[in-house]
């Protein structure tokens, strides 16, 4: 498989790997004096003007292309800040069979033990064993490199024999092999923190891919608390390649014919492989009765639309900001006489009719202009509405009781004359880890009301600053 090299960044959660350049010479050869490396690497005790030659015939070219049977790519391995902290090399090995290619790696005395070579190498081997035809990666240790093992080990280098120089043994060869298995778990509450954390990874590179001073705007991704939401309320993935978590997919499905991407998200490190159309795949396959896909993408990143170009979806409207795409499937056959059953209105013409005594239960609305609809005198019991705009919603003589409202948007709401149950049932609200600053409370019973772990600055009671009413409490304690 022919692949560009120029410009190639991998990028993972604390590092940058990427090609030389002429500017890397000076700190390359500072690190490749350090007894560290070459007491391993013997052949790098060399010259500064070596060195200069050494990386003039390595640095990559603008027509440079990956080809695994003369490959030798030497890759940089920074810091998110720059700072070139040692290097990756990968070559076919004439002693290895053709579909496999050696590996070796240095690291700057300073940043050794903290986990950066096998950061850099699972990163590497994956966008290796995406791009090239190499089946395996294979490195040679010495015996006594036990840090070297331990750091091949972390990222799955398994024993595979012994290392024979001069009749003797010289050390132990490892062995990769690449990935083999994609697959969508369901994403559990347990979740919810290993998901948040690789959200924050991806928005934090998203920023950096995105056009101007634009920046992805994800709602809470950075809470745990969503996350669990996403699990309880969605069909939620956890996307796994061989058992490691490597993105999220949220899916909106009608239980007809339509479905909508809400959000796709690979881990970084995971990015550039190829995954992306096979995970597009694997839920169009589970989703089989689903012949109308559609989602919102950004229209300030340059990579977005072309990736849902090649999978099939088509631009249906945009805007200043977002692409609306939608993807037609065939429907299959096996699912077609359940589709047909299904009463459906997809595409219908039904503004400003009026239903009556109609019993709509458990129907789904989705992508459909339900603007100055009125409801009225009408059971809602469990009503679901995510990924709505319900601005300007108009609510009144209506039951809410035990109702939950989670994750959502409510500036300039306005609550009057509300009352915590009606025949004489009272339940108190609850609010947590929600933003009322500047909020007023106006005529209100605020009879045993509990404030607790809240930020309370500038908050004032009848014009009077708390702060003030609480050292006046403080005194009269003393």
């Amino acid at each position: 498989m022919e692949r560009s090299l120029r410009p190639l960044r991998i990028h993972t959660a604390r590092l940058c790997v990427r090609t030389f350049t002429p500017l890397d010479l000076d700190v390359l050869h500072t690190l490749a004096q350090q007894p560290e490396i070459t007491d391993a690497l013997p052949d790098w005790a060399i010259s500064r003007e070596r060195c200069r030659n050494w990386l003039d015939a390595r640095c990559i070219t603008d027509n440079a292309r990956l080809d695994p049977a003369a490959l030798a790519l030497p890759l940089a391995i920074c810091l998110h800040d720059g700072e070139l902290i040692g290097w990756l090399d990968v070559r076919p090995d004439p002693e290895t069979p053709p579909d496999t290619a050696a590996v070796s790696y240095a690291l700057a005395r300073q940043h050794r033990g903290r986990g950066y070579a096998s950061e850099a190498l699972r990163a590497t081997s994956r966008w290796l064993f995406a791009h090239s035809g190499w089946v395996a990666l294979i490195a040679m240790v010495r015996h006594d490199q036990i840090s070297s093992q331990q750091a091949l080990h972390a990222c799955g280098f398994q024993p595979h024999g012994q290392v024979i120089r001069n009749d003797q043994v010289f050390g132990r060869c490892m062995l990769l092999r690449a990935p083999q298995q994609l697959a969508l778990i369901p994403a559990g509450e347990h979740d919810a923190e290993a998901i948040s954390a690789l959200m924050v990874r991806a928005a934090h590179v998203e920023t950096h891919c995105w056009l101007g001073e634009h920046a992805p705007f994800i709602p809470d991704h950075d809470q745990p608390a969503m996350q669990r939401y996403h699990s309880r309320n969605g069909q939620y993935f956890r996307i796994e390649l061989d058992g490691e978590l490597a993105g999220v997919i949220l899916v909106s499905h009608s239980g007809h014919e339509h479905a909508r991407i809400e959000f796709f998200y690979l881990e970084p490190a995971f990015q550039s492989l190829g995954l992306g159309s096979k995970v597009l795949a694997l839920v169009e396959t589970r989703f089989a009765q689903v012949t109308l896909w559609t989602l919102d993408t950004t229209r300030h990143s340059t990579r977005n639309l072309p990736f849902y170009q090649r999978n099939g979806y088509e631009i249906a409207g945009m805007d200043d900001d977002e692409y609306y795409l939608v993807k037609h499937l065939p429907q299959r056959n096996d699912v077609a006489d359940d589709l047909r059953r299904a009463r459906r209105h997809r595409g219908s013409e039904m503004a400003e009719h009026d239903f009556y005594e109609v019993d709509m239960a458990r129907s789904s609305f989705s992508n459909s202009n339900l603007a100055g609809v009125r409801a009225q005198n009408s059971d809602l019991r469990g009503l679901f509405i995510s990924n709505c705009n319900a601005s300007e919603l108009e609510i009144g003589n209506a039951r809410f009781d035990n109702s939950v409202l989670r994750h959502v948007s409510i500036g300039g709401v306005r609550f009057e004359h509300c009352n915590q149950g009606w025949f004489g049932e009272r339940r108190p609200l609850y609010f947590a880890h929600s933003d009322l600053a500047g909020s007023e409370l106006v005529g209100c019973d605020l009879t045993n009301v509990r404030l607790a772990q809240c930020q309370t600055e500038g908050l004032t009671i009848d014009g009077i600053p708390l702060s003030e009413l609480l050292a006046a409490y403080a005194a009269q304690q003393h």
